[in-house]
């Protein structure tokens, strides 16, 4: 799994820096790299490369290493240089937990929040998630950029509730911790389409109708439990496939 960051390598986002905090520059802009999958687990970055990317010395190259090892993203070796984290099968369940609670109690707001505006914005959503799920259920030629669509169109759903529960700070934190782990062992999982259409449209259509009811209890158990159902499944396709071996 392990694989160099090499300078030619085409990896997006990773331009040049203006000379003002560079060291948090680069923690953001590697952070984002790392959770999006563009430096997967395993991945050695090497800080003359780095360097030479970001057109910047190697005093913040190795700073932002540090601060990317204090997030848990990284692990830094003497002589060896750093690599992208392997999350451990912990850390998963750990996210996907506190998700479904924090998840759950964004959905209990904004079931009694929600006016003729945010059903709109679900039902909009949900049209796309149910698109999408068909498509990667029926053409596998298509099965990749369906998958991608499909976890946008999924993330989507999860944003309108968020918005309207009404409370930035949960929001915030539910932001944090969804970034803690990386994006592309979800799009794996979810193109593992043994239950899509349950995890991405069933479960979705009960959260909406919950929403419609004003049923804030309802709302939040099937949030709740829509986010432990991915979790399992994100776990699920990590043990089937050895990650942790």
């Amino acid at each position: 799994m392990a694989q160099d960051v090499g300078t030619h390598g085409g990896r997006p986002g990773l331009g040049s820096l203006a000379p003002s905090s560079l060291t948090d520059e680069i923690v953001l802009r590697l952070e984002k790299a790392i959770l999006e999958g563009v430096y997967p687990p395993g991945t050695h970055l090497l800080q003359d490369e780095l360097c030479e990317r970001f057109g910047v010395s190697r005093t913040p190259v190795r700073q932002a290493l540090r601060d990317l090892q204090a997030r848990n993203l990284v692990v830094l070796v003497a002589n060896r240089g750093a690599t992208v984290r392997v999350p451990s099968r912990r850390d998963a369940q750990e996210v996907y937990a506190v998700r479904a609670e924090l998840e759950g109690y964004a959905a209990e707001l904004a079931a009694a929040r929600a006016d003729s505006r945010v059903e709109l914005e679900l039902a909009g959503v949900e049209a796309r998630v149910v698109h999408l799920a068909s498509r990667l259920q029926r053409f596998d030629e298509l099965a990749l950029p369906a998958v991608v669509e499909l976890q946008l169109a999924a993330g989507d759903f999860h944003k309108v509730l968020q918005r309207a529960c009404g409370n930035e700070r949960l929001v915030s934190t539910i932001q944090h911790v969804e970034r803690s782990f990386p994006m592309e062992y979800v799009s794996l999982a979810i193109g593992n389409n043994d239950d899509n259409q349950l995890l991405n449209v069933d479960e979705h259509q009960a959260i909406s109708r919950a929403i419609t009811r004003r049923d804030g209890n309802g709302a939040r158990l099937a949030m709740k439990s829509h986010v432990l159902h991915l979790g399992e499944k994100v776990v699920r396709y990590l043990e089937d496939h050895r990650f942790w071996e």
